[in-house]
C-alpha cells in the first residue's frame, strides 16, 4: 500500500513538473490526487531529491512527459486551426447510433488510439517510473546504511553539528 501511495505521489509530481517547467517552483497545494497532505508530500520529495540517483531518475521522467507534453499541444494546437479536422475530432467521440459500417468508424478508431501524454502505462513512462521506485528503494537502503556507519563508528546524530560534521 505504502508503495501505491508513493508512485500516486510521483505520477502527481512529475506531471506537474512536465506542465510547468523544470524551472518553475512546485505549489504543492495546487496539485491534485497527492495521496496526503501537501506539506508531507513535499518534504518527502524534498528528502528524496537530495539523492542524486533518485534526482535524475526522476528529471529523466519530467523531460519525458514534457516532451510528450509539448507534442500534445502542438497537435491540439494544429486541431483547433484547422477546423476539418476538428469537426473530424468531435464526430469521432462515440455516440450513440452509429453504425459498423459508417466512414466515422475509421475516424472514431484513430481518436480513440490517440495516445495521452500523461500514459503510465506506455512502456518508456513505465520504464522510467520503475526507476524512479528503484531509485527510493536504493536511496532508502542507502540512507540507513550510512545511519547504520556512523553508529558503528560510535558517532550519533547528537555528536554532528548543524552541517553533518562530527563535534569533538
Amino acid at each position: 500500500m505504502i508503495l501505491y501511495h508513493f508512485r500516486q505521489l510521483v505520477i502527481q509530481y512529475v506531471k506537474h513538473r512536465a506542465v510547468l517547467g523544470a524551472k518553475s517552483r512546485v505549489y504543492w497545494k495546487s496539485i491534485s490526487d497527492l495521496p496526503t497532505s501537501p506539506t508531507a508530500c513535499m518534504e518527502r520529495m524534498t528528502l528524496l531529491n537530495g539523492n542524486l540517483r533518485f534526482r535524475t531518475a526522476v528529471n529523466k521522467l519530467c523531460n519525458i512527459l514534457s516532451e510528450r507534453y509539448a507534442k500534445h499541444l502542438q497537435k491540439y494546437q494544429n486541431m483547433s486551426l484547422n477546423s476539418d479536422e476538428c469537426k473530424q475530432f468531435v464526430r469521432s467521440q462515440p455516440y450513440e447510433g452509429i453504425s459498423n459500417n459508417s466512414p466515422d468508424v475509421e475516424i472514431q478508431t484513430r481518436s480513440l488510439n490517440r495516445e495521452a501524454w500523461d500514459d503510465f502505462e506506455n512502456k518508456t513512462i513505465k520504464t522510467a517510473l520503475e526507476e524512479i521506485l528503484r531509485c527510493k528503494i536504493i536511496a532508502k537502503l542507502d540512507a540507513s546504511s550510512q545511519k547504520g556507519q556512523m553508529q558503528y563508528e560510535g558517532c550519533s546524530d547528537a555528536s554532528l553539528n548543524a552541517d553533518g560534521y562530527v563535534i569533538l
